[in-house]
């Protein structure tokens, strides 16, 4: 288990996750990732600013399992997108919003 070291992380689902936040180690680095600080993250969320800083040492630890769940959410949303697609095609527009 990666995150037995770990004070503020555990694994849940296939993902790492902050304690008790049912935040994801890979939602913590993408907002840090678009320009959030780790305090914003931390007073956004309800966390202990020292969680945001582990989970962001999680990410730099451990890359390539940030990368493959960036491959499942991609996967998952583009089987979501096809999905969509097709139960709306052959609707008319009006209908699709009701």
């Amino acid at each position: 288990m990666r995150t037995a070291r770990y004070k503020y992380l555990n694994e849940k689902n296939g993902a790492t996750e902050v304690l008790d936040s049912g935040l994801r180690v890979i939602d913590v680095l993408g907002w840090y990732e678009v320009g959030e600080t780790p305090e914003a993250i931390a007073e956004d969320f309800s966390l202990p600013l020292a969680a945001v800083f582990e989970a962001l040492a999680y990410a730099n630890e451990y890359p390539e399992e940030i990368a493959a769940i960036r491959d499942r959410d991609a996967a998952a949303l583009k089987r979501i997108g096809f999905e969509m697609n097709k139960r709306l095609s052959g609707r008319a527009v009006g209908s699709a919003l009701s």
